[in-house]
């Protein structure tokens, strides 16, 4: 028989989630094994176990009788399984942020990616195309496009071979410049992003020497410019649109602070890794130390309130902020994120904003959208941004009003990255309407939405642009928001019902734009002139 030491040592401590066989929560859950505890708890050892006693820790819950975060072996969790048959055990799974930028850098299988730290001058070079020569790299400047200063903290991407990945990337420094030491100015860039810093368009090219990217000038954005897709689309809509209503934006954080961001009344921070050891960063809801501006980006688009001639689709709305990325970056758990859909139930959000996604189909996501349908709230969830890949979970529950994501030619600079994302097929707008070539489609798809180089709220006072399904979903959520309040009889309605007829409600506003039943599903929101 194997010695309990040597399996100890090839049996480390995962994380998994305890939960009803159905449901969300029952009273199987609440006993004092399954209550968080300060140190490890014995389980039961199965008879033929080479383990004689696995422990468990019980990190966190989400009530009493609601699921609970643990810590155990392997081993722990089949003799759960075994002494414990009401309840189900499942794997604590991630998710992440659904931006255009997740899908330019994504790293296909078998393949090297572009380098995510900033080039330095000799840095060792990735793998470039066939029969690139070895240089001493590409420096790029970046600038101001009126005033030719320097802009620091500029994200250049350059490809040789897109479908693989294969170039390089790096952030300006303080002088605007960034070197890229694998690439050749004699090479051809297959294709070149640039993401500008906060207030700015980035800029694109294809099929270009890498010598003619050796200096770009930045233009800035406009928030008032009442071209941008968001302000042609529901600029029109009136100022209080959505006001009754609260909204859950389960993110990154929101920054509650910027002048179109007054109505955030409060929040959560969900994030167990941080809660755990200090009970009062609960509080801090605001954005993410790290790759926190995505959830400032996605609230402004529901609800921003106007500034100049700028506004959100239904500025009258409440925000509220779960945040469920950590301060540290990377991606959000399932059970954080089944904490914040709890707690944006109990704090009486009617519309829950996820643009999150790319995990595998959870059970535990899914019971907790399930309480939330049957409490008379919706969600309403990013598709995915993997390349007209299948609409990615939890998007691809039949429970969440799952969106897509399109753009329109001339919404935004014609040299921007949204240039990058034109893809048929077009529709709507006289053809200028177009479906992202990020966006992923199928037939869980119930909703398109304006997803490309959508201007928004950024952290610290600042308004840019952003793309993704990501931008769509909350699109999608505000104007779900304006028809509830448009609609007094829905939100007279109470649980279940009032889920199902704010659904058909939302569904009967949206206009096909053409691209066809997996693409667009119902289609476009869209505020017949008697309602605008």
């Amino acid at each position: 028989m194997v010695k309990e030491d040597a399996v100890k040592k090839t049996a480390p401590v995962q994380r998994y989630v305890i939960m009803p066989k159905v449901g969300f929560d029952g009273v199987a859950l609440k006993n004092d094994m399954l209550a968080p505890a300060a140190g490890p708890q014995t389980l039961k050892a199965r008879a033929l176990s080479p383990v004689a006693a696995p422990t468990m820790r019980v990190l966190d819950q989400i009530g009493d009788n609601g699921p609970k975060l643990v810590e155990m072996p392997p081993e722990g969790e089949l003799s759960l399984r075994l002494s414990n048959p009401d309840l189900k055990i499942v794997p604590e799974v991630f998710y992440r942020r659904l931006w255009e930028r997740q899908w330019v850098e994504k790293r296909p299988a078998g393949r090297r990616q572009a380098s995510r730290k900033p080039a330095r001058a000799g840095a060792k070079a990735v793998k470039t195309a066939a029969g690139a020569a070895a240089s001493s790299g590409l420096t790029i400047t970046i600038v101001d496009g009126k005033t030719s200063k320097p802009l620091k903290g500029v994200h250049v991407v350059l490809f040789t071979n897109f479908v693989d990945r294969i170039g390089q990337d790096g952030d300006t420094n303080a002088q605007g410049v960034v070197r890229l030491g694998a690439i050749s100015p004699g090479q051809t860039i297959e294709r070149a992003y640039v993401y500008g810093p906060p207030g700015y368009w980035g800029h694109y090219a294809a099929d270009v020497k890498a010598s003619s990217l050796k200096q770009i000038a930045l233009a800035k954005v406009n928030p008032d410019d009442p071209k941008l897709l968001l302000n042609q689309l529901y600029g029109s809509l009136a100022a209080d649109a959505g006001t009754g209503v609260t909204v859950a934006v389960i993110d990154t954080g929101v920054d509650g602070a910027h002048p179109a961001l007054a109505n955030v009344t409060g929040g959560l921070n969900c994030v167990t890794a941080e809660t755990l050891s200090d009970p009062a960063a609960r509080d801090r809801w605001g954005p993410a130390a790290k790759e926190g501006e995505h959830g400032t980006h996605v609230a402004g688009i529901i609800g921003g309130q106007v500034v100049g001639g700028w506004r959100g689709v239904a500025p009258g709305v409440k925000l509220r902020s779960y945040r469920v990325f950590p301060n540290s970056g990377g991606n959000a758990s399932n059970f954080d994120i089944a904490k914040a859909i709890d707690a944006a139930v109990a704090d009486g959000c009617g519309v829950i904003n996820m643009s999150l996604g790319g995990g595998p189909p959870d059970a535990l996501t899914k019971a907790a959208i399930d309480r939330a349908l049957n409490a008379g709230a919706v969600v309403v969830a990013a598709a995915g941004n993997d390349g007209r890949k299948p609409v990615s979970y939890p998007a691809a529950f039949p429970e969440c009003i799952s969106v897509s994501a399109m753009g329109r030619k001339k919404s935004f600079p014609a040299d921007s990255t949204g240039a990058a994302d034109i893809m048929p097929p077009a529709g709507g707008a006289g053809g200028l309407d177009f479906v992202a070539a990020f966006s992923n489609f199928g037939s869980e798809i119930d909703a398109v939405g304006p997803g490309v180089e959508i201007v928004s709220t950024l952290p610290d006072g600042e308004f840019g642009p952003m793309s993704g399904t990501s931008m769509a979903t909350p699109a999608v959520a505000g104007f779900t928001a304006y028809v509830l309040h448009a609609n007094p009889e829905i939100d007279a309605a109470s649980g279940a019902e009032r889920s199902r007829k704010l659904k058909d409600a939302l569904y009967s506003s949206c206009r096909p734009e053409g691209f066809g039943r997996d693409y667009e599903g119902f289609g476009l929101p869209h505020a017949p002139a008697d309602m605008s």
